[in-house]
């Protein structure tokens, strides 16, 4: 009789365990949400829930208080407190210096130094690596957010793997405004970033690579407000002699992403090894 009571209330708790492991199989979110992925779920877990805003600069000493003033003010975070502001320094210690004497204003402001200039597509991987939460936006040190660009994004992010949006490019000497969807800033699920390898180590074009390479196998969306402000000035990577659209490295990294993603036919090939590089916490 006591081995049948053993055996019965053993099948019960196996029972139970059963059923608990199948009810969170088809609740998890990750599965509704992305079935193709469920394999990578483990990335959507290791992250808390909120947004880390990932910003690269470099010789930004004229422009990164009215950027980090842009981000600190934006609406989503008067009712909410998770979130960081990572702040990727690439190897400038004039900037590093400025920021210094400001960043005691940021609340949930990490800065982070790059031991050396390696430029804005490996650092923004090194920050994005470090970056705690499973939503990232990538934002540059020039640009200024329009106050509801969180709120829109998180109000949005649900069904989507990515969220896009307009801007209008400033011109400091024209004065002229030019809206147009923006390639460089963004917001992104934390996996995207970690399974598809981030973004390829060029001085140039490499947020035009990451989105054509990955845009087949995620949820985008395209929205069409206008959300943050690009300053155009003569040491922006589009306006630099070095790197804007008339310079050699440019069009050569043109040349590679057309030829490229023409091969990619199915997800793995969209992969690539993420590259970071040394840093140091301020």
């Amino acid at each position: 009789m006591f081995k049948l009571n053993f055996f019965i209330l053993l099948s019960i708790n196996i029972f139970i365990i059963i059923s608990k492991e199948i009810f969170n199989f088809f609740n998890n979110k990750c599965f509704n949400e992305n079935l193709f992925y469920y394999n990578h779920c483990p990335l959507y877990y290791e992250y808390e829930k909120g947004v880390s805003i990932c910003v690269t600069a470099y010789n930004a000493v004229r422009f990164i208080k009215n950027t980090l003033n842009s981000i600190i003010n934006q609406t989503w975070f008067k009712n909410h407190n998770n979130y960081e502001i990572i702040l990727g320094i690439d190897g400038c210690n004039e900037t590093l210096k400025y920021v210094n004497t400001i960043k005691n204003n940021y609340k949930n402001l990490i800065v982070i130094m790059m031991k050396e200039n390696k430029g804005t597509y490996i650092t923004t991987n090194t920050i994005m690596t470090i970056a705690k939460y499973d939503h990232l936006i990538r934002f540059d040190s020039d640009d200024i957010m329009y106050p509801n660009l969180v709120q829109k994004v998180m109000t949005q992010n649900k069904k989507y793997d990515m969220i896009r949006f307009k801007m209008k490019n400033y011109n400091e000497n024209t004065k002229k405004n030019l809206k147009k969807e923006a390639y460089g800033q963004f917001m992104m699920k934390h996996w995207v970033f970690d399974y598809f390898g981030g973004f390829m180590p060029w001085r140039c074009s490499s947020d035009e690579e990451f989105t054509i390479r990955v845009f087949k196998f995620i949820k985008i969306l395209k929205l069409k407000d206008t959300l943050l402000l690009r300053k155009i000035h003569s040491n922006s990577l589009t306006q630099s002699k070095e790197t804007n659209f008339l310079s050699k490295v440019r069009k050569n990294n043109i040349i590679y992403i057309k030829q490229k993603t023409k091969k990619i036919k199915n997800i793995e090939d969209a992969r690539i090894k993420k590259i970071i590089d040394d840093y140091y916490e301020i």
